[in-house]
Protein backbone atom coordinates (compact mmCIF):
# COMPACT_ATOMS: atom_id res chain seq x y z
CA UNK A 1 0.00 0.00 0.00
CA UNK A 2 1.44 3.25 -0.54
CA UNK A 3 2.62 5.55 2.14
CA UNK A 4 0.55 8.82 1.12
CA UNK A 5 -3.25 6.96 0.91
CA UNK A 6 -4.16 7.58 4.54
CA UNK A 7 -7.95 7.65 4.36
CA UNK A 8 -8.36 11.45 4.36
CA UNK A 9 -5.76 11.82 1.61
CA UNK A 10 -7.58 9.23 -0.42
CA UNK A 11 -11.06 10.76 -0.05
CA UNK A 12 -9.46 14.29 -1.28
CA UNK A 13 -7.92 12.89 -4.50
CA UNK A 14 -10.34 10.97 -5.35
CA UNK A 15 -13.18 13.28 -5.05
CA UNK A 16 -15.37 11.15 -2.47
CA UNK A 17 -17.59 12.82 -0.10
CA UNK A 18 -18.11 10.56 1.84
CA UNK A 19 -16.58 7.09 3.55
CA UNK A 20 -19.72 5.59 2.31
CA UNK A 21 -19.27 6.61 -0.68
CA UNK A 22 -15.66 5.14 -0.38
CA UNK A 23 -17.13 1.94 -0.58
CA UNK A 24 -18.35 2.40 -4.33
CA UNK A 25 -15.73 3.86 -5.47
CA UNK A 26 -12.03 2.61 -4.38
CA UNK A 27 -9.00 4.02 -4.83
CA UNK A 28 -6.83 3.59 -8.13
CA UNK A 29 -3.91 3.94 -5.43
CA UNK A 30 -4.48 0.36 -4.82
CA UNK A 31 -4.70 -0.58 -8.61
CA UNK A 32 -2.65 -3.61 -9.14
CA UNK A 33 -0.83 -3.94 -5.49
CA UNK A 34 -2.18 -6.58 -2.92
CA UNK A 35 -3.41 -5.84 0.63
CA UNK A 36 -5.15 -7.13 3.63
CA UNK A 37 -8.89 -6.64 4.90
CA UNK A 38 -7.87 -4.79 7.77
CA UNK A 39 -6.33 -2.12 5.51
CA UNK A 40 -8.76 -1.63 2.88
CA UNK A 41 -11.34 -0.96 5.79
CA UNK A 42 -9.07 1.82 7.38
CA UNK A 43 -8.73 3.04 3.64
CA UNK A 44 -12.33 3.42 2.67
CA UNK A 45 -13.85 3.71 6.56
CA UNK A 46 -11.25 5.26 8.21
CA UNK A 47 -11.26 2.49 10.93
CA UNK A 48 -10.93 -1.47 11.16
CA UNK A 49 -13.75 -2.45 13.13
CA UNK A 50 -16.23 -5.80 12.89
CA UNK A 51 -18.42 -3.65 10.95
CA UNK A 52 -16.31 -1.92 8.37
CA UNK A 53 -14.40 -5.20 8.31
CA UNK A 54 -17.72 -6.62 7.15
CA UNK A 55 -18.53 -4.01 5.16
CA UNK A 56 -14.89 -3.48 2.98
CA UNK A 57 -15.64 -7.47 2.41
CA UNK A 58 -18.79 -7.15 1.27
CA UNK A 59 -16.68 -4.73 -1.81
CA UNK A 60 -14.13 -7.65 -2.15
CA UNK A 61 -17.08 -10.19 -2.44
CA UNK A 62 -18.69 -8.18 -5.58
CA UNK A 63 -15.52 -8.71 -7.19
CA UNK A 64 -15.82 -5.41 -9.01
CA UNK A 65 -12.78 -3.45 -7.35
CA UNK A 66 -11.02 -6.41 -5.27
CA UNK A 67 -11.01 -10.41 -5.59
CA UNK A 68 -8.98 -12.56 -3.33
CA UNK A 69 -8.91 -13.66 0.11
CA UNK A 70 -9.15 -11.44 3.27
CA UNK A 71 -5.50 -11.89 4.12
CA UNK A 72 -4.75 -11.48 0.24
CA UNK A 73 -7.05 -8.98 -1.79
CA UNK A 74 -5.72 -7.92 -4.83
CA UNK A 75 -7.25 -4.42 -6.57
CA UNK A 76 -8.41 -4.04 -10.05
CA UNK A 77 -6.68 -1.33 -12.37
CA UNK A 78 -8.97 0.51 -13.84
CA UNK A 79 -8.67 -1.49 -17.07
CA UNK A 80 -10.05 -4.24 -15.66
CA UNK A 81 -12.93 -2.85 -13.60
CA UNK A 82 -14.08 -1.33 -17.11
CA UNK A 83 -13.62 -4.83 -18.57
CA UNK A 84 -16.21 -6.02 -15.59
CA UNK A 85 -18.41 -3.27 -15.91
CA UNK A 86 -18.89 -4.17 -19.92
CA UNK A 87 -19.47 -7.53 -18.99
CA UNK A 88 -22.01 -7.32 -16.27
CA UNK A 89 -23.83 -4.59 -18.80
CA UNK A 90 -23.78 -6.76 -21.84
CA UNK A 91 -25.25 -9.92 -19.48
CA UNK A 92 -28.18 -7.63 -18.11
CA UNK A 93 -28.91 -6.53 -22.04
CA UNK A 94 -28.59 -10.27 -22.42
CA UNK A 95 -31.02 -11.23 -20.06
CA UNK A 96 -33.22 -8.55 -20.32
CA UNK A 97 -33.72 -9.37 -23.92
CA UNK A 98 -34.23 -12.48 -23.81
CA UNK A 99 -37.25 -11.90 -20.47
CA UNK A 100 -38.94 -9.10 -23.19
CA UNK A 101 -38.70 -12.14 -25.52
CA UNK A 102 -40.46 -14.52 -23.33
CA UNK A 103 -43.01 -11.93 -22.06
CA UNK A 104 -43.82 -11.77 -25.93
CA UNK A 105 -43.42 -15.47 -26.86
CA UNK A 106 -46.41 -15.72 -24.07
CA UNK A 107 -48.64 -12.91 -25.38
CA UNK A 108 -48.29 -14.41 -28.63
CA UNK A 109 -46.72 -11.08 -30.26
CA UNK A 110 -43.37 -12.91 -31.69
CA UNK A 111 -44.66 -12.31 -34.94
CA UNK A 112 -45.35 -9.07 -35.25
CA UNK A 113 -41.95 -7.91 -33.56
CA UNK A 114 -40.13 -10.21 -35.93
CA UNK A 115 -41.93 -8.59 -38.79
CA UNK A 116 -40.83 -5.22 -37.62
CA UNK A 117 -37.52 -6.45 -37.43
CA UNK A 118 -37.66 -7.70 -40.92
CA UNK A 119 -38.62 -4.77 -41.85
CA UNK A 120 -35.91 -2.46 -40.92
CA UNK A 121 -33.47 -4.91 -42.28
CA UNK A 122 -35.09 -5.16 -45.58
CA UNK A 123 -34.54 -1.25 -45.41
Amino acid sequence: MCIYCTPARARVWLGWPSRRAMSSRPGNCLAGNVTTLSELAELIYGAYTPATAWAAWQVVAEGLYFSGEPDHIEAASPEQVAQKQAARQADVAEKRAWSEFLARAQARRIAQKMRATCKTFKS
